[in-house]
């Protein structure tokens, strides 16, 4: 037998042999982690739709209270009166009356950090022509009511164009946290000829969608994309910030709803996001969550260590049958090659 015919066939079946287990491995390893990822975004979207479907069936039924009492308020004949009158004061003094039950301050002190509920933390009255009426010496929400006003100009601008009702977010201060959010809602104001007298305004604090402490449902953060900012319930640094902002701006133009991966603290997040009032008047806003993906990340490095350790036993295996294979498939060559 000529061995170097031997070795020459041995070689070239076991790199063919490698060849193959080396395809065949890192074809199963890109396989299974695509679908270990698309099964774990799959959840992860899944998740959060349903966390978003609880979340806005109670913004729903809230919102619906609070806009049929806006809707009564605005048939209000005091205000009505005041409001065509431009008597101010009358107008801030009935309104406190009409408004019990719905207007209450419920802040913690010295924080200005309200909570959401069923009571406006501020209210103000905007004319026909979109200006807003300060209240004066009334209690109608005086926390740092110079921010509050600068924001309100465009919500009262936009009552020129309003039908009825509208919901919106307005930022009243320069912090990043929902603390920095207030949701208004406008209804307009009509006399009884239909015409324009102006607009009602009540805003209330923002509550989070998915609690900062929210370990027990796989979130770890929740916020609100608003007019290029984002108002998030967790701690971002300057680089985290700015990245966020810059996808979530791109995304947004996009498409109303969807997801994609982001860092955080040098770790890997799928940030969703949604349009909370599609048919919004006013500036839009989106809910953002962020989910961790280092358990995903994880299991994938696990299972494809598993895939590996399989192909090298198979490797192995291979390298120790070759040599069987390979006499047993020169058997029949021997006599030929003796000559």
């Amino acid at each position: 037998m000529d061995f170097s015919l031997f070795l020459n066939f041995r070689i070239r079946l076991l790199l063919s042999l490698m060849l193959l287990v080396v395809v065949v491995t890192v074809t199963t390893i890109y396989l299974t982690e695509r679908n270990a990822q698309d099964r774990y975004q799959e959840a992860l979207d899944a998740k959060f739709h349903e966390q978003m479907r609880l979340f806005s069936g109670l913004q729903d039924a809230r919102r619906r209270a609070i806009l049929d009492k806006c809707r009564a308020l605005s048939g209000s004949v005091r205000l009505r009166a005041a409001l065509e009158e431009k008597d101010v004061e009358d107008l801030y003094r009935n309104a406190l009356t009409e408004l019990q039950g719905v207007f209450g301050l419920d802040y913690t002190k010295g924080q200005g950090t309200e909570t959401q509920g069923a009571r406006a933390v501020f209210f103000r009255f905007v004319d026909a022509k979109g200006l807003i009426l300060p209240p004066g010496e009334f209690p109608a929400g005086q926390l740092s009511q110079e921010s509050l006003d600068v924001a309100l100009v465009p919500i009262a601008q936009a009552l020129r164009n309003l039908k009825d009702q509208t919901v919106g977010y307005i930022a009243v201060s320069e912090e990043g946290g929902l603390a920095a959010l207030r949701e208004v809602v406008l209804t307009k104001l009509l006399d009884w000829d239909g015409k324009n007298l102006g607009g009602l305004i009540l805003g209330f604090g923002v509550r989070e969608a998915i609690s900062a402490d929210a370990s027990h449902d796989g979130a770890s953060a929740s916020g609100i994309w608003l007019s290029n900012g984002l108002y998030i319930n967790t701690a971002l640094s300057a680089g985290d910030r700015t990245q966020l902002i810059q996808r979530i701006s791109q995304a947004v133009i996009q498409r109303s709803t969807g997801h994609f991966a982001v860092t955080k603290d040098n770790q890997a997040y799928l940030l969703f996001y949604k349009s909370l009032d599609p048919n919004t008047q006013l500036a839009p806003a989106y809910e953002i969550c962020l989910y961790p993906l280092a358990a995903s990340i994880e299991q994938r490095r696990v299972l494809r260590w598993k895939i590996i350790g399989v192909g090298g036993l198979i490797l192995l295996g291979g390298i120790i049958g070759s040599l069987f294979l390979a006499k047993y498939l020169l058997q029949p060559v021997d006599p030929i090659v003796a000559g």
